[in-house]
């Protein structure tokens, strides 16, 4: 605080001393440095950056319509990096209004399609038109969508279709022009699939009719409704996806040991369609229906007996002699039947198996040598934690070799599938090494360029603080360079008084007795420069203390 008071004392002090018109000067000078400073600390806000709509990556003619854009309403201060746009944050609202008036704003998430027909909605135009918006439209979202596909940069799509008429079938036709990433080739299943997208984009397209071109490789690829076409063949196409599968999950597992060199090669069943069918009969038959049925007769009959001839009527008449009858007849049937009705057993299997299942898979696994060390020094460490990798000796890459080998194969002896009996699995999973050699590291800026990158940045920030340096020492001396008022020259010249000699040590202040005049060379002087009183009459204490005295014994009596 002592400090802060004693600045603010010398301030007013100073501007005490000061002339009006140097009191002016003075105060346009310190607005000047105030509001250079206030122009660089919102400099310095101002210059925050962030990625246009959140990073969002553009393709190289929305990146070119937006540079465009922003070109006509005359926005310089973005940056590209890659495929994504920097603008200054406070400076947001101006680029998005420039995009939005310079059409430019990319098509991500919007329908092209929705458009036409939303524009073709009036019935004043005529239906034709209406139809080749919609097919303009169809071109466009087919083109966006490829260029969201990954290791795609650019894609442009040409489609055209005639329709029947009297002798002429109707035709379409499309032809679908790609750019890869860094201008890098696109691959040829890449094109295969984008060939089956568009035929699924435009209605009756046939594969036949759709060309795919690549403008970075100079391929092409046209699609074929052939089933013995090379690219239509089921074999090779299931044998690709299974190579990838296989790939994709066999990476996963070797993660662990760096940049590995891996190949897959699937052998599979070539069989399409396999079906089997087995009925077996059981030679014991179930019943399904028994009938019984039984009946039982008696029959009785009586013997022959009696008198013989007519028996006469008269009483007492003679009477044949009778016979005895003989014994009664009794006879009786039993009659049984029985029906079965019996279905022969059987029982029916059906077995339907996956086509072109893989059989035998082979891999090969290259592993980097600087693996090997890093293991190496890795277990030195561990077992001598007091000592640093300088003191670790020389690796033995060959048994670190054979164990890595090992371990692969363990590794992957359960993401193979069954081989055929009298195969060795370990056949199938083949390891070795190879040197990886170091990645060039780019050399480092020199000073010069370092120094040129950083001015290039602040030399705004640089050229304001010479200004404010520059404004400060102008006002410092503009006002030692103004004349000193007129009650200091009074108060340097003594106010008219007659500065008395010195006396020595025998002057008596009280007595009024002359004094002699000192020699003229050893007069007193006494002159304001502008500083402060206080060390100018110490300065004249030093040089002459009885003549201080005697000045000062004047004041105070006109004084009084």
């Amino acid at each position: 605080m002592n400090f802060l008071d004693s600045i603010g004392k010398q301030i007013r002090e100073l501007f005490a001393t000061m002339t009006p018109s140097a009191r002016i000067m003075a105060a346009l000078m310190a607005g000047v440095v105030i509001v250079s400073l206030g122009w660089i600390v919102s400099t310095q806000q101002s210059s925050q950056t962030e990625y246009l709509f959140g990073g969002q990556s553009f393709s190289e003619d929305e990146l070119n319509l937006m540079e465009r854009a922003w070109g006509e309403a005359g926005l310089r201060s973005y940056e590209r990096i890659g495929k994504r746009l920097k603008i200054p944050t406070a400076e947001k609202d101006l680029y998005i209004k420039a995009l939005g008036s310079g059409n430019a704003v990319p098509l991500a998430g919007q329908s092209a399609l929705a458009d036409a027909l939303n524009v073709g909605s009036s019935p004043f135009i005529p239906p034709s038109i209406v139809a080749e918006k919609v097919k303009h439209a169809r071109q466009e979202d087919l083109a966006q969508i490829l260029k969201g596909l990954p290791g795609i940069d650019d894609a442009r799509v040409s489609y055209d279709l005639k329709e029947a008429r009297f002798g002429r079938d109707a035709h379409q036709g499309a032809v679908i022009f790609l750019r890869g990433s860094a201008n890098r080739p696109v691959s040829m299943s890449m094109m295969r699939q984008i060939a089956d997208l568009a035929t699924n984009h435009f209605p009756g397209l046939k594969p036949e009719n759709v060309t795919v071109m690549d403008w970075g490789g100079g391929e092409s690829y046209r699609g074929s409704s052939d089933p013995l076409d090379v690219e239509q063949q089921p074999y090779l196409r299931a044998q690709r996806d299974w190579e990838e599968f296989y790939e994709r999950k066999i990476r996963e597992e070797l993660s662990v040991y760096g940049d590995v060199k891996l190949g897959v090669i699937v052998e599979l069943d070539p069989t399409l369609k396999r079906e089997t069918e087995e009925l077996k009969y059981d030679p014991t038959g179930t019943a399904t229906q028994a009938t019984n049925s039984r009946k039982d007769t008696k029959n009785a009959k009586a013997g022959n007996g009696g008198r013989p001839g007519a028996e006469p009527n008269a009483a007492f008449a003679n009477k044949s002699a009778s016979v005895s009858g003989a014994a009664e007849q009794v006879s009786e049937s039993k009659e049984s039947q029985e029906s079965l009705s019996s279905v022969i057993g059987h029982s029916a299997t059906v077995t339907k198996e996956a086509p072109l299942t893989p059989k035998r898979v082979s891999v090969t696994v290259g592993v980097p040598e600087s693996y090997y060390r890093k293991v190496a020094a890795q277990r030195f460490l561990s077992d001598n934690p007091d000592k640093s990798v300088k003191d670790a000796p020389a690796p033995d890459l060959a048994k670190l070799q054979k164990e890595t080998e090992d371990n692969i194969r363990a590794a992957l002896e359960g993401q193979l599938p069954q081989v055929r009996q009298g195969d060795d699995r370990f056949q199938l999973v083949k390891v070795y090494s190879y040197t990886d050699l170091p990645t060039p590291i780019p050399p480092d800026p020199t000073l010069l360029q370092t120094t040129l990158n950083w001015l290039s940045q602040s030399w705004s920030t640089l050229a304001m603080f010479m200004l404010v340096g520059v404004g400060m020492l102008m006002m410092f001396s503009w006002v030692r360079a103004q004349p000193s008022s007129v009650s200091d020259r009074d108060f340097a010249q003594g106010f008219g008084l007659e500065v008395p000699a010195s006396m020595g040590d025998s002057l008596d202040l009280g007595d009024n007795a002359p004094v002699a005049e000192a020699p003229k060379e050893n007069k007193p002087k006494f002159e304001v420069t502008g500083g402060e009183i206080k060390e100018e009459l110490s300065s004249l204490v030093k040089q002459n203390p009885d003549a201080a005295v005697n000045l000062l014994r004047t004041w105070i009596a006109d004084a009084a």
